[in-house]
């Protein structure tokens, strides 16, 4: 079963004051993928999240799960583990 995090998704670009063209060039995908993923209509690849993190220092845990603050803290940028699921990711966790 996927799992949809297209409000969190669309909560990160807004605080970032972006738009959704402008925002999937950030990390490089398709105006329309972003609005599917957004609609709940689809969700990015595991490579995708990564990059979206490595670009604008969001933490996996919030966009996946709802849980932690929407972006990591300035010093946080090591991971420690990866927990998966059937390939897919479920959660992150960060050394401080």
């Amino acid at each position: 079963m996927k799992k949809f995090y297209g409000e969190r998704i669309k909560e990160i670009r807004k605080s970032l004051g972006l738009t959704q063209t402008e925002f999937a060039r950030t990390f490089g995908t398709s105006r329309q993928f972003l609005n599917n993923v957004e609609g709940n209509r689809a969700t990015f690849s595991d490579i995708k999240l990564i990059d979206l993190q490595n670009t604008h220092n969001v933490n996996l845990n919030y966009i996946l799960n709802g849980i932690g603050q929407m972006f990591l803290a300035e010093n946080t940028s090591n991971v420690v583990s990866v927990k998966l699921k059937k390939g897919q990711l479920l959660k992150i966790e960060y050394e401080d």
